[in-house]
């Protein structure tokens, strides 16, 4: 089954509402699959919800897996809600100071500190923050590109429901992919995923 397979089966299912009840199904639905995809992935994990700004957070707080001296980093599970709008500055300093700047962090060369949920539609810092690849999040490749068009849509349609899922394939807090899906109500569903990493190849003499 193809990655994005079972989001589209879930949206196929909504029925026929107005928009504010689709999105509650919805939200169960989703959260349902973020959940269960994780820990069928990662079956030792601890999953907490909380929510900020609006925003439910799905977060593996690593509490059973650090305690078996497994390295499994904390990390965010998924993200949805609702889209609001900020007219806050973005705490800068905060920002730099989470964990230091990536430049000088060499698993962090081809990395910014990038927002699941992006400051102007009211996303925070500390777990809203991973480490993105800088082509995506500055809009260099042609999936940045696509990328920076679905989080302004976002900046212009408040109310709307969005989802943004890191997809993990070893410990570290880094996604290999990120899914990111939008629920317009003049399209329907807007979903990609997206690489986070780089492919680096070794030329052999």
């Amino acid at each position: 089954m193809n990655g994005l397979t079972k989001y589209y089966q879930i949206f196929a299912s909504i029925p026929e509402c107005d928009y504010d009840k689709s999105v509650g199904f919805l939200k169960e639905k989703i959260s349902n699959l973020f959940i269960e995809d994780y820990y069928n992935q990662f079956p030792n994990s601890e999953i907490l919800e909380f929510n900020v700004n609006g925003y439910t957070y799905l977060f593996d707080l690593n509490i059973e897996t650090r305690s078996n001296k497994i390295e499994k980093d904390d990390r965010v599970v998924a993200v949805y809600g609702r889209i609001s709008h900020t007219n806050e500055k973005r705490d800068s300093n905060r920002m730099k100071g989470f964990i230091g700047p990536f430049t000088k962090l060499t698993k962090y060369k081809d990395f910014d500190k990038g927002h699941f949920i992006s400051h102007k539609i009211n996303g925070n810092l500390d777990q809203n923050l991973y480490p993105q690849l800088k082509e995506l999040n500055r809009g260099w490749s042609k999936q940045g590109k696509l990328f920076r068009s679905l989080e302004r849509y976002c900046d212009q349609n408040p109310n709307v429901f969005l989802f943004t899922r890191p997809i993990y394939t070893d410990l570290s807090w880094i996604p290999t992919f990120i899914d990111y899906g939008i629920f317009t109500k003049e399209f329907g569903l807007l979903l990609n995923r997206f690489d986070n990493k780089k492919i680096h190849t070794t030329n052999k003499k």
